[in-house]
C-alpha cells in the first residue's frame, strides 16, 4: 500500500509543477514538453538502476529531487527568474521518476500472483491522485496545494526510509549499473 500511496502523491506533485509553471508562465507549453522529454529519457534509467540496486535507494532519492525541485520553482514563482524553473524540470524531468521505480516494485511484490490486479492498483491510484489534483486546488488554492505537496514529497522519502522494505537493501546486493549496456538495451 506504501507504493500506491507514492504514486497518488508523485502524482500530485506533478500536478502543483504545471499548476504552478502556468501561473509563472502563462505560455508553458515549451516548458512542459522539455519535463515531458526527460521524463522519456529519465525514467528508463531510473528504474533500470533500481532493479540493479534498491528501489528503496532509488525511491528516496526521486522523492528528495522532487522536493528540491519544487523548491526551485517556488524561488522561480516568488522571484520570477527562469532559471530556476528551468532547474526544476530539469531535475523533476531527469531524476523525479518515482512512478516507474514505485510501479516495478509493485510489480516485483504482485507480479506472480496478478500483474493485471496490480495495473489496476497503479492505474487507480494514479486516478486518485488526479482527483486530488483537482479537489486540492480547489480547495486550498494552488500555492498552498503546491506547499502540501512538497511537504508530501519530503515526507515520502522519510516514509521510505523508515518503513518500506526491499530486500536488495539488506542482503548486500551490488552489482555495478553499465550505462552503455542499459542504453544499448533500450535502444534494442
Amino acid at each position: 500500500m506504501l507504493l500506491l500511496f507514492f504514486i497518488i502523491i508523485r502524482d500530485l506533485t506533478f500536478a502543483a509543477t504545471i499548476s504552478l509553471t502556468k501561473v509563472i508562465i502563462p505560455d508553458y507549453g515549451k516548458y512542459i514538453i522539455t519535463f515531458y522529454g526527460l521524463q522519456v529519457i529519465g525514467a528508463p534509467f531510473q528504474a533500470a538502476h533500481s532493479d540493479y540496486f534498491c528501489r528503496k535507494k532509488a525511491l528516496i532519492f526521486a522523492f528528495l529531487i522532487v522536493g528540491i525541485g519544487h523548491l526551485f520553482l517556488y524561488l522561480s514563482f516568488s522571484f520570477k527568474i527562469l532559471i530556476f524553473l528551468w532547474l526544476c524540470l530539469i531535475l523533476n524531468g531527469l531524476f523525479g521518476n518515482v512512478f516507474p521505480i514505485a510501479l516495478a516494485g509493485l510489480m516485483d511484490i504482485n507480479y506472480l500472483n496478478n500483474p493485471k490486479k496490480t495495473m489496476t492498483l497503479a492505474m487507480t491510484a494514479l486516478g486518485i491522485g488526479w482527483l486530488g489534483y483537482v479537489y486540492g486546488t480547489l480547495f486550498l488554492g494552488i500555492v498552498k496545494f503546491f506547499w502540501a505537496t512538497t511537504f508530501c514529497s519530503f515526507l515520502c522519502a522519510v516514509l521510505c526510509y523508515f518503513f518500506f522494505k526491499d530486500k536488495r537493501d539488506f542482503d548486500g546486493y551490488s552489482k555495478k549499473i553499465s550505462l552503455k549496456k542499459e542504453f544499448n538495451e533500450l535502444i534494442f
